[in-house]
């Protein structure tokens, strides 16, 4: 029973970063948001970092960020809070009138 039960904690630490990225992905999509790539770079039990996030598509791409990293507490996460986000490598489209500038 023990091997057992630490097999599938073991299991599910390996797979942490692809089961957030399955729920960023439906939390997103739930909000209408449904043409953007990201990729979970770290996950720990104080940090998150996303990398390469980009929404929108080829000429079409409105926001893009290289680097997003959220540093947080477990009372942070138990208040529903993050305790510090640091940003880099952020561009967006600017559309004026219908022309991209």
């Amino acid at each position: 029973m023990t091997v057992t039960v630490l097999s599938v904690v073991s299991a599910a630490w390996i797979n942490r970063e692809a089961v957030v990225t399955r729920l960023a992905r439906q939390a997103l999509e739930q909000r209408g948001l449904t043409n953007f790539c990201f990729r979970v770079a770290h996950l720990s039990f104080t940090r998150v970092t996303v990398e390469d996030f980009a929404l929108g598509d080829g000429a079409e791409t409105l926001l893009t960020v290289k680097k997003a990293e959220a540093r947080f507490t477990v009372g942070d996460l138990l208040r529903r809070r993050v305790g510090r986000v640091d940003l880099s490598g952020v561009s967006t489209l600017l559309v004026v009138d219908g022309h991209s500038v």
